[in-house]
């Protein structure tokens, strides 16, 4: 017997703060640029949408550039 598992997702690039909501993940991709896309994220808001849902359970992934966005210090 042969089993398949089928993986359904939807991946969406988001612009604004309004387009996030119910995600299960986010995944800030890597950054050629890393310290100007942080600005537009905060600039944006979508950062602190980010934050809000993080605390609410959703996981955050960075990858390169992207992990540097998601650390403190």
């Amino acid at each position: 017997m042969h089993l398949a598992i089928i993986m359904m997702f939807l991946l969406k690039y988001v612009t604004k703060s309004s387009e996030l909501g119910d995600e299960d993940i986010i995944i800030i991709p890597g950054s050629k640029n890393t310290v100007e896309d942080m600005k537009d994220l905060i600039d944006k808001n979508i950062s602190r949408e980010i934050i809000r849902l993080a605390k609410r359970g959703t996981i955050v992934f960075g990858i390169c550039g992207g992990f540097q966005i998601i650390g403190q210090k």
